[in-house]
């Protein structure tokens, strides 16, 4: 077990005894909360239901790594969208929907805030859900939380509701949660 997995063990071990916060994950840091993993989603999130109330159902609204789809790219088809890998830039798989939210973190460094330190463990982290808000701030997180955590909060979410969860480790290898799979294209199926 890597020295990071060590930590993230430890860190759920403490926070089943504190019993405070779930998983022992706080989002404050020094006591103030940053909202930057949660903005940029909650923005396009508000800006695709103007589009929507303004008669525009379908469209794509890309930002960097957090992307809202609509409606169809064409008539019965659905949008497609490429996951890349913030450290390679290349397309680890291929999300086919008509109404979706996509959020990916990584790449950047985040603080973990119950350690301080740089978390490390986590590649990158996809999340896929009916608001890009949510679903953006549900990928920093779990990017911040590290592996071990970020696989539980991933289940957990997956099995409480409509968000689910692909995280890509360190060293390349995929975790998903079952409901992700329903989302990823036919041919990227095929080719495993």
């Amino acid at each position: 077990m890597r020295p990071a997995e060590q930590a993230d063990r430890r860190l759920v071990r403490g926070a089943r005894q504190r019993r405070h916060r779930p998983l022992g994950f706080e989002a404050r840091v020094n006591g103030v909360i940053d909202p930057s993993g949660y903005i940029k989603g909650w923005a396009l999130e508000r800006l695709s239901r103007a589009l929507s109330t303004a008669g525009a159902g379908d469209h794509r609204i890309d930002a960097g790594r957090d992307i809202r789809v609509r409606g169809s790219a064409a008539p019965g088809k659905p949008w497609r969208v490429g996951i890349h890998d913030p450290r390679t830039g290349l397309v680890r798989k291929i999300v086919e929907a008509h109404d979706l939210g996509i959020a990916t973190s990584g790449g950047a460094p985040v603080m973990n805030p119950l350690t301080g330190r740089r978390q490390t463990g986590v590649g990158s982290v996809t999340v896929i859900g009916p608001d890009l808000g949510v679903a953006d701030a549900y990928a920093t997180a779990m990017y911040a939380m590290g592996p071990v955590l970020a696989r539980r909060f991933a289940a957990e979410q997956a099995a409480a509701g409509p968000y689910q969860t692909l995280i890509v480790d360190q060293d390349g290898r995929e975790v998903g949660t079952p409901g992700f799979a329903a989302y990823v294209g036919a041919e990227d199926r095929l080719a495993g």
